[in-house]
């Protein structure tokens, strides 16, 4: 039974194509070592008629239910991303064949990972050719939010009942500073730059986001997203109050970042002097205040910081 144990855990690894050598032949020696101290009743066995189910399969299973309770678009599709590269790493294996070495592997391997993975001519490169040619590897924030997305699918499975332990439970490296502490706000002089250009002066420019949301940001402090999804009938009036009311509703993939992030922010006087109102009005109520494309599901991806400064003070 422990050999018929063992053959079940091997067969889908020599299957996958996308197992590199390495990993391979660090999985073979864990499955193919495991037990060997054990004794008499103290060996536990995969019964036969409950087979273990791959990664894929399984993560076909939390995804739906996740979409249904708690996932968004975005999240989904961030989610559906890492699971994508795992398996490209450790290949599509038995749920139950992920051990705490192979996860140890996984991280070195993420901390080496190409930066950009998946644009260009890189992704039809493999990982070894990539790591030849040099490119610059994901940050170390950016390794951790990745474990940090797989970790919860492994829960999942141990809840569920498909595994017994979480693997990837402590492994994950140490965030040494927050990305948060690394902001700064901007100076004098930086906003004296900022709004001393061309655009405020002479008011030229080509998109009314590019003359509005640097202004809503330094007089509402709302996140850029929550500033690109606005619509006409977000700019709300009460006793003669105008306020902008934030919120993740309407269009499927508007979001707020937290729950306390819904609010109302009162229109500061210098924005209603400087035409703000007027631009709203000239909108349908139902149409977004700007003219943004999604990327990735992000209306404010499209503005680089080479061309308007626009960040959280």
């Amino acid at each position: 039974m422990a050999a018929f144990e063992k053959v079940n855990q091997l067969a889908p690894l020599f299957s996958s194509p996308q197992t590199c050598a390495e990993t391979l032949r660090h999985q073979v020696s864990e499955i193919a070592g495991s037990g060997e101290h054990q004794k008499g009743s103290a060996l536990k066995l995969v019964p036969i008629d409950e087979p273990s189910i791959l990664l894929s399969q399984g993560f076909s299973l939390y995804k739906k239910e996740q979409i249904r309770e708690n996932w968004g678009v975005r999240t989904a599709a961030q989610n559906e991303a890492t699971f994508k590269q795992l398996v490209e790493i450790i290949g599509d294996m038995p749920i139950t064949a992920v051990t705490k070495p192979i996860v140890r592997d996984y991280k070195q391997i993420l901390l080496s990972y190409p930066a950009n993975r998946n644009k260009g001519k890189r992704k039809e490169r493999s990982l070894e050719q990539l790591s030849e040619e040099g490119f610059d590897s994901i940050s170390l924030e950016t390794v951790r939010n990745v474990m940090g997305r797989v970790s919860p699918f492994f829960n999942w499975l141990v809840k569920q009942g498909y595994r017994e332990d979480n693997p990837f439970s402590g492994v994950a490296p140490r965030r040494v500073h927050s990305a948060r502490s690394k902001r700064s706000p901007f100076t004098d002089d930086d906003l004296k730059l900022l709004f001393g250009t061309v655009v405020y002066t002479s008011k030229i420019y080509a998109h009314d986001w590019q003359y509005w949301l640097p202004l809503l940001g330094l007089y509402t402090g709302a996140r850029l997203e929550e500033l690109c999804q606005l619509k006409g009938q977000d700019f709300k009036v009460t006793d003669g109050c105008h306020f902008i009311d934030i919120h993740g509703e309407g269009d499927m993939q508007n979001r707020v970042k937290t729950p306390s992030s819904v609010r109302k922010i009162p229109v500061h006087s210098e924005l209603i002097k400087l035409g703000l109102l007027d631009t709203v009005n000239k909108r349908p109520l139902e149409s977004f205040l700007f003219d943004l494309s999604r990327i990735n599901t992000n209306l404010g991806h499209v503005l680089q910081s080479g061309s308007v400064a626009i960040r959280r003070l």
